[in-house]
């Protein structure tokens, strides 16, 4: 038995393979040269922007002794939409996890930034640990460019459009991580989280709020101070509020109920 394949067909055939695998995950791999107490400003492009979608891409570290003995595995995800130049619906939210038994090389991301507050060039950076390599993988075939010095130089100057009063924006090197960072977790970058489930919404671990190394299950940094003795404003409750403080077999009741 024989099968002709008309060309019609085949020219449909061979259009929708094509276009199948042309959005598959593609994994490259790239090293940030440098050193490792330094963070360095990777600019990655934003290639869903004109699909009208989020762009993804995935960075990857599975083997914890690649490059060195435990020097630590990382799997983080970002997916993001650059504002380029003043478009909006613009956030980087990002999904980390990260692990390594040599607590001084143990994380491996510093922060990130949209950088097109002034340009249309879709890019955001995310800033990685120097003297180390990494895998990517992105739905569009993004494109990973690296600024250490190395593969390329010092800094990355953010791409301006010529407007009046506006001014090169240099990215370098970071020393340290940024506070909105969660180093195992997801950090979201705009707008509010809701939980609208009828079921029972729950955290496993400390809470914190102001502060990004709480101590207990939930600890709240009072800040601004706003008396003389320096105390911060850690709560504050409406008029008419009151608090239950349960200790077991103790249980303390507050009203507050202060007229002016």
């Amino acid at each position: 038995m024989k099968f002709i394949l008309l060309p019609g067909l085949l020219l449909a055939f061979m259009a929708c393979f094509f276009s199948e695998h042309a959005s598959a995950q593609v994994t490259k791999s790239f090293t940030v040269y440098g050193t490792l107490d330094k963070f360095y400003p990777v600019v990655f492009t934003d290639s869903a922007w004109w699909r009208h979608e989020a762009s993804e891409i995935q960075i990857g570290r599975s083997d914890v002794h690649r490059d060195s003995s435990w020097r630590g595995s990382l799997i983080a995800k970002f997916r993001y939409h650059t504002t380029n130049w003043g478009n909006g619906s613009s956030f980087i939210d990002a999904d980390i996890h990260q692990y390594s038994n040599v607590p001084d090389n143990s994380k491996f991301i510093a922060g990130w930034r949209d950088a097109t507050a002034n340009n249309s060039a879709f890019i955001i950076i995310i800033w990685l640990r120097g003297n180390t390599s990494y895998y990517f993988s992105s739905r569009y075939n993004d494109r990973a460019t690296v600024y250490d010095g190395v593969t390329n130089p010092l800094p990355f100057e953010e791409p301006v459009i010529n407007v009046p009063g506006t001014t090169s924006r240099p990215q370098t090197f970071k020393t340290s991580i940024d506070s909105y960072v969660n180093m195992n977790g997801n950090t979201f970058g705009s707008g509010t989280v809701y939980y609208n489930s009828s079921g029972t919404n729950f955290f496993g671990g400390n809470i914190g709020v102001g502060t990004t190394t709480p101590t207990a299950k939930l600890e709240i940094s009072g800040a601004p101070s706003w008396t003389s003795a320096g105390w911060g404003k850690a709560i504050k409750l409406g008029r008419a509020q009151s608090m239950l403080l349960d200790a077991g077999r103790n249980t303390h009741f507050f009203l507050f109920n202060l007229q002016p």
